[in-house]
């Protein structure tokens, strides 16, 4: 089975008095521990300014950095104001691929159930677990997506650049013996203008460009279809089989 991650779980103090309570890797901890200082900043950099994952009226979801998760649940408690206090917690998502996401995100709601209700002895409503697991499986899933896009996406341009940077530099290296070669031939034909000359000089150049610019388009084509062929599309049903493996684990 899959090990869950170590959340950071953060409960504001109802009366407005007491310190909040912080629980890490199930255990309640210090507020003045290095550790919730440095869980502290996460939480605030990953919120500031960010657009949720998921969201609705009990529930925020949010992913910064590819890996570090933020979910904000809202209880049916409220401080001794009557205002909304809600619990904050802080993880990682898998950094292992071959991981069985629907394991990791069972074990966080179970785990989540257990600090929220059990520890922290607040109230939330049973529906807000199932949705932080399904929320957490779909974020996961888009994650793994975009990363494989990325990649792919730089290894098509970095091989497209090189093959590009050889040609320019194999033709570069050829201009100089292609013009040595019209210079001797023009000079054999006296009957040749010297404004005939410079025009099939430029021509030539003109070529030498154009043939350059057809071979790099050529192989932009050709490494796009492989791209395509060899890299997207069989990860992608690699992809798909795997999140099919998952579904009928759900099931």
């Amino acid at each position: 089975m899959t090990k869950p991650l170590k959340l950071s779980f953060i409960a504001q103090s109802l009366d407005n008095k007491n310190d909040d309570l912080i629980f890490y890797n199930g255990e309640k901890v210090s507020n003045g521990s290095e550790q919730v200082r440095k869980v502290f900043d996460s939480i605030a950099l990953i919120m500031d300014g960010n657009k949720p994952f998921f969201q609705d009226t009990k529930l925020k979801l949010y992913l910064k950095f590819k890996e570090q998760i933020v979910i904000q649940i809202i209880p049916l408690d409220r401080d001794i104001a009557h205002r909304l206090s809600p619990i904050i917690i802080h993880g990682y998502l898998p950094a292992d691929e071959s991981a069985n996401i629907n394991e990791w995100s069972f074990a966080i709601k179970k785990e989540v159930e257990d600090i929220i209700i059990n520890k922290a002895e607040r109230k939330i409503e049973p529906e807000i677990l199932e949705q932080v697991q399904k929320q957490l499986v779909q974020l996961y899933q888009d994650n793994q997506k975009k990363s494989l896009i990325q990649k792919e996406g730089l290894l098509f341009i970095s091989s497209t650049c090189g093959f590009s940077l050889i040609l320019i530099i194999i033709q570069c290296i050829n201009l100089p013996e292609y013009l040595n070669l019209l210079n001797l031939n023009l000079d054999k034909i006296n009957l040749l203008s010297l404004n005939l000359k410079e025009t099939l000089k430029e021509t030539l150049r003109l070529i030498l460009v154009k043939q350059t610019l057809t071979i790099i388009v050529v192989l932009v084509i050709n490494n796009l279809l492989i791209f395509l062929l060899k890299t997207s599309i069989l990860k992608n049903i690699v992809w798909r089989l795997k999140m099919m493996k998952n579904k009928s684990y759900e099931k």
